[in-house]
């Protein structure tokens, strides 16, 4: 015991033996309070490191004393801040976000020095007291007594709540409920109060501040694309693009009565009605479908007559598997996947398609709450086609038929790009016809979003009375033209292609034929008159 607790308990010895009004039982309490109060000076400068002394004085029993808990939510990437010295912080974390609704309970606990003073005085028995390492570590080594009352609260909107501790001075163990917002729920903490004011260690800090950290759930979404995980990809249309959709796994999880992941896929966007590439996952280990969750696809109207596919996965069936992975992970750690492939369809023409999903948690007190993801995008481009007369270069011609490859050699060997229609189904080669404007487009084209990709266009019927283009035509896409992270953009790349008229041949029978016949003919007599002369040469050559 340093000097000034000394010191101030024989005071307090001293004022008691003055005053022979004190009866021998009141001496007794003062005595307890006295020693009471030494434990709670001791705990203080052993608990608050940053102390280099300890108030003369001993904490007035009667004094206006608080303690308010400050409920914050970090993101994974902020770090929290260092111990709070039971002052009012001047500011928190940046990224913090207040979290209203999260319920504290303080519960005073008792040092074995304090059990013993109160033994001694008859005032409790010691089979009251319980041992409070059982309710939580930090308390081991602490005691509590069944018939104090649990004081609980809730924060406010600015995340904070204050439990009024005046006449009730002491430690306290203060415990977080499980939230379905929260990624953990901040440990256990012990807690004096009066402190010794940080301020002025001569001095007592009534008012006491904590900030308990944690995390808060965090959803995230991804494309991958082998090892990589990114948010912005290039598919074409029937391609298949796999989606990774992830949440922290909160706290209160195992008595949570609804968990879902709802993927509200774009128009543009289609998965097997029965997902059989679907899988649920907490990192290396995988959950059983059918057991731990299930999978159903619905189709809904959206705005403009259109309709779009819902995934559902239900985990409600799995949160006790799933709490059994919160144990011995770091905040951030334990984390649930689920990941699954759609293919853009035929209504994916070019532009960015976005994609998102929403994690909604329901706890046993039927709390519900929504978690949206970051959008991701699929980013697609067409080539438009025009086609012209090759005489003028201006007047527009319909009816040419365009096949595309990804290659000069698959053009050469007819290995064509595929139409896919919104159910998934190969629709066989991807064909397009110009229309009256001359205009054609091909749809649903993957470039390289850094660089620059090459099609090759394949004229595979020419408008009435024009000569086919007989070699594939390159179109180059390039990235820096065609990028885009809006979802009602339309990049394009574009290619005229002109067509020349057949020449015209005589009709049968015709004064034009006669004269070619002729000429024919001259050409051909010609032809054989002079081998017959080679032919007359080297016989006479032969017979020398």
């Amino acid at each position: 015991m340093n000097n000034p607790t000394r010191r101030a308990i024989r005071q307090l010895l001293d004022a008691g033996r003055r005053r022979t009004t004190l009866s021998t039982s009141q001496a007794i309490v003062m005595m307890v309070l006295a020693g009471i109060a030494a434990v709670a000076i001791i705990s203080s400068v052993v608990m608050t490191r940053w102390a280099l002394a300890s108030p003369t004085e001993l904490p007035e029993r009667g004094h206006a004393a608080s303690l308010t808990l400050h409920k914050y939510a970090l993101p994974d990437s902020v770090e929290p801040g260092g111990p709070s010295d039971g002052s009012l912080a001047d500011a928190v974390p940046g990224g913090a976000e207040p979290l209203a609704g999260i319920t504290f309970e303080a519960r005073r606990v008792y040092s074995q020095a304090e059990v013993d003073a109160l033994v001694s005085t008859s005032s409790q028995a010691r089979e009251d007291f319980q041992d409070a390492g059982s309710i939580a570590a930090a308390a081991r080594g602490y005691l509590w007594l069944a018939k104090d009352a649990v004081l609980t609260g809730a924060t406010g909107e600015d995340g904070s709540v204050t439990f009024d501790l005046t006449g009730r001075l002491g430690t306290y163990l203060v415990s977080e409920r499980p939230d379905a917002r929260v990624e953990r729920a901040a440990d256990p903490f012990l807690v004096n109060v009066p402190m010794v004011d940080p301020d002025n260690a001569t001095a007592w800090l009534y008012d006491v501040h904590a900030y308990p950290k944690n995390y808060r759930v965090d959803v995230d979404k991804k494309i991958l694309d082998g090892d990589r995980e990114l948010t912005d990809v290039s598919a074409a249309q029937g391609e298949p693009v796999t989606f990774k959709a992830s949440c922290d796994i909160p706290s209160d999880v195992a008595s949570d009565t609804a968990f879902t992941m709802t993927d509200a896929l774009d128009p543009r966007l289609t998965v097997a009605q029965d997902v059989p590439d679907l899988v649920v996952s907490v990192g290396e280990a995988r959950l059983t479908r059918g057991t731990d969750y299930t999978v159903v696809v619905q189709g809904e109207s959206v705005d403009g007559g259109a309709s779009r596919q819902v995934l559902t996965v239900d985990l409600t069936p799995g949160v006790k598997r799933l709490a059994q992975f919160l144990g011995s992970a770091r905040a951030g750690d334990a984390r649930v996947s689920v990941t699954f492939a759609a293919r853009p369809n035929e209504l994916a023409t070019s532009g960015s398609v976005p994609n998102g999903a929403t994690f909604a948690i329901t706890n046993a007190v039927g709390s519900h709450h929504a978690f949206e993801t970051p959008l991701v995008h699929v980013h697609l481009t067409r080539i438009d086609v025009t086609k012209v007369d090759g005489s003028d270069g201006r007047t527009p011609l319909s009816g040419a038929h365009f096949r595309v490859a990804t290659s000069l050699e698959a053009a050469q060997a007819g290995t064509w790009l595929h139409r896919v229609t919104r159910d998934g189904v190969d629709a066989g080669p991807l064909e397009v016809v110009t229309d009256a404007d001359g205009h054609a487009t091909v749809p649903g084209l993957s470039y390289d979003l850094a660089g620059t990709t090459e099609y090759y266009l394949v004229e595979t019927a020419a408008p009435d009375g024009f000569e086919p283009n007989a070699n594939p035509i390159r179109v180059r896409v390039d990235a820096e033209d065609v990028t885009s992270t809006t979802s009602d953009a339309t990049p394009t790349a574009s290619v005229v292609v002109p067509n020349f008229a057949m020449p015209e041949l005589p009709a049968t029978g015709g004064v034009r034929s006669h004269a070619l016949l002729v000429s024919g003919i001259a050409v051909v007599l010609a032809a054989l008159g002079g081998g017959a002369c080679a032919v007359a040469r080297g016989t006479r050559r032969h017979a020398r």
